[in-house]
């Protein structure tokens, strides 16, 4: 396993991202992803884990200031998944539920 682990695609802008969970009307998703890859072997468990916890933390700020800004309710959810190249995908899904 790799300590060492690139991410694969570009973050999400935080502006964007509480623009589209305060813009959310109830019932409706938004989901992110990012792919870990631990370049010749899959990456380790503990950079996975620091950089879910890392995804978690973010995503419940900005969840915090959607709330301040609408009075809404919202639900989220992180897991992670192993491709079948062996690199770590972690997805984020935020739901409006009230």
């Amino acid at each position: 396993m790799s300590d060492e682990i690139k991410k694969r695609g570009r973050p999400a802008d935080p502006d964007s991202v509480m623009s589209q969970l305060s813009n959310l009307q109830v019932g409706e998703t938004y989901a992110s992803a990012v792919r870990l890859d631990g370049e010749n072997s899959p990456p380790a468990w503990s950079a996975v884990q620091a950089e879910k916890q890392r995804i978690r933390n973010t995503l419940n700020g900005q969840i915090r200031v959607a709330r301040q800004r609408t009075s809404a309710e919202y639900k989220s959810s992180i897991g992670e998944f192993r491709a079948d190249d062996g690199d770590i995908i972690i997805a984020a899904v935020v739901t409006r539920t009230g």
